[in-house]
Parts: C-alpha cells; structure tokens; sequence
C-alpha cells in the first residue's frame, strides 16, 4: 500500500497544495492572479519528504460523500481554516486526493459525467472545483 493510500486510510493528507496518487507520486498546485491555480510536473512524494519533513499531513474532515456507478467521491476540510479537499475512490480503492491550502472548505460535491464537481460555499466565498476523474491535474478552479 502506498504512503498516500495508507495516510488517507488513517484521515490524513500532505498539507502542500496538490494532487497525489497512489504511487506516490504527486503534482504541486502554484497560484499566480494571471493563470489562478495551476499543476507542475508530476513528482515523487519523497521530494516533499525531504523539503518539508515526513510530518506535514493534516487531519481530513470529510464533509459529503456522492457515489456514482463504480465511484465515490468525498470532499471537506482539514484541521485548519480555509482549505479544502476532494477525494476519488473506485470501489474501496483511493484513485487520487488534491488538497488546496486556500479554497475554503468543499461542502457539497458532485459526479457528473467524468468529472468531481466541488463547491466550497463558506461566506463570502462560493468557489466551484471541477476535477475530470482520470486527468485530475487539468482541473479548474473558479473563485465568485
């Protein structure tokens, strides 16, 4: 079992904006005000080991939990303010989880199609993720 999927399975997740599998792999979410959230490259887990330490995971607050067919998918919080987490699992397996350090947290969630459709809607924010199930990193994230 993979670090990811063993840390989740104990309510955990990295505390860095990203996307992160199974494989321990992940990709870093940046934010800058002319492109707004964006992923780098795919990476190994263990590059975040070594720049922040092997204790940065947050404890997830599941908020909703939505199946679909063969999916579920679950979104909330964390042990701190103002982020924000979506989940994807296919049957009882974690396919992938993103974490983003400033969204709000995702209260309500949705599976439309082949996309996680995430709202976080934590006043004055009303923020909508919508994430494509088998390419999470050409997610899009739209601030109101």
């Amino acid at each position: 079992m993979s670090k990811i999927e063993q840390k989740y399975n104990e309510g955990l997740c990295r505390i860095e904006s990203g996307i992160f599998f199974t494989t321990d792999q992940f990709h870093r979410i940046y934010f800058d005000s002319k492109r707004g959230y964006y992923p780098g490259n795919l990476e190994a887990l263990s590059s975040l080991v070594t720049e922040n330490g092997e204790d940065w995971w947050f404890t997830t607050i599941a908020q909703e939990e939505v199946r679909k067919g063969e999916f579920v998918a679950i979104v909330g919080g964390g042990s701190y303010e103002g982020e924000g987490f979506v989940a994807l699992k296919k049957g009882t397996n974690l396919q992938w989880i993103m974490h983003l350090e400033s969204s709000e947290v995702f209260t309500e969630v949705e599976i439309k199609k082949d996309v996680v459709i995430a709202y976080a809607n934590s006043f004055p924010h009303k923020n909508t993720l919508t994430v494509p199930i088998d390419s999470p990193k050409d997610f899009t994230f739209v601030e109101q």
